[in-house]
C-alpha cells in the first residue's frame, strides 16, 4: 500500500537495482549500480541492517560488531498454538551454542510466522527447526498437521547503532543505521523523519532559510 501511494505521487520506483558506489560531491550525490547511474540534492539509505550504502559511505568504520544473526523459518497454517494472538518464544541449548524460536500470527486467519534463530555461526539452524518441531516435548504437538506455505531465511551481521546517522549529503534510515531491527513502526517512523529532513534541507538549500533541517 506504502509503495502505491509512493508511485501515484509521482516517485519513480526501480526494483532489483543494488548499489554500487556512492559519489557525494559539495552540491549533490550520485548513485550508480551495475545498470543505472541517479544524481540527487540527498541520499536517504534505507536498505536494512546490511546496509551497504552505510559500508559503501564509512558510517560502519567506528561502529562495534557484536554478532551474526542467522536465521530460518517461514510461514505455516494449522499451528496448534494454545493462544493463537501472541508472540511466542523459547530458547534451546541442545545445539553449540543457544538456538530461539519466535512464533507470531500473521495478519490471516490460521497463519503464523515462524523464525528459527542463532546468534553463533557454529550452531545449525536447521538442527534448532528440527529440535522444536519435532523433538521438543513441549512444542512438538503444536507443529503436527501444519503445513508451511513460504520458506524465508536471513544472515545479518549485528553493529552497534550509528550515532550521526548523517554526512556528505546521505541520511541512513530504519535499520541501516540500527542495531538489528527497529521492527515496522519504528522503519516507518525513521523514514518519515528522514524524508521531512531532506524535503525540508532542499527548500533550506533554495531559499533564505537558515539550514538546520539535517542537525
Amino acid at each position: 500500500g506504502l509503495l502505491r501511494e509512493a508511485a501515484a505521487a509521482g516517485v519513480d520506483v526501480i526494483a532489483g537495482c543494488d548499489v554500487t558506489s556512492v559519489v557525494p560531491e559539495p552540491s549533490r550525490v550520485t548513485v550508480a549500480s551495475a545498470t543505472t547511474t541517479l544524481q540527487a540534492s540527498y541520499l536517504i539509505a534505507a536498505d536494512g541492517t546490511n546496509s551497504r550504502i552505510a559500508r559503501l559511505c564509512g558510517f560502519n568504520t567506528d561502529r562495534i560488531f557484536y554478532c551474526y544473526l542467522l536465521s530460518i523459518g517461514g510461514y505455516r497454517e494449522n499451528l496448534r498454538v494454545p493462544e493463537p494472538d501472541i508472540l511466542i518464544s523459547s530458547i534451546t541449548y541442545t545445539p553449540p551454542a543457544p538456538g530461539f524460536m519466535f512464533l507470531f500470527p500473521r495478519p490471516y486467519p490460521g497463519q503464523h510466522t515462524v523464525a528459527f534463530l542463532t546468534l553463533d555461526p557454529r550452531t545449525d539452524c536447521s538442527a534448532v527447526a528440527r529440535y522444536f518441531m519435532h523433538e521438543n516435548p513441549f512444542f512438538a504437538d503444536w507443529f503436527k498437521g501444519s503445513r508451511e506455505i513460504a520458506r524465508l531465511g536471513s544472515a545479518q551481521r549485528i553493529f552497534s547503532p550509528v550515532r550521526e546517522p548523517y554526512k556528505n549529503r546521505v541520511v541512513l534510515a530504519g535499520d541501516a543505521g540500527a542495531c538489528q531491527e527497529l521492527e515496522n513502526t519504528g522503519a516507518m517512523l525513521s523514514g518519515w523523519k528522514a524524508g521531512c529532513a531532506v524535503a525540508t534541507a532542499v527548500r533550506e538549500e533554495h531559499g533564505d532559510v537558515p539550514a538546520q533541517a539535517l542537525a
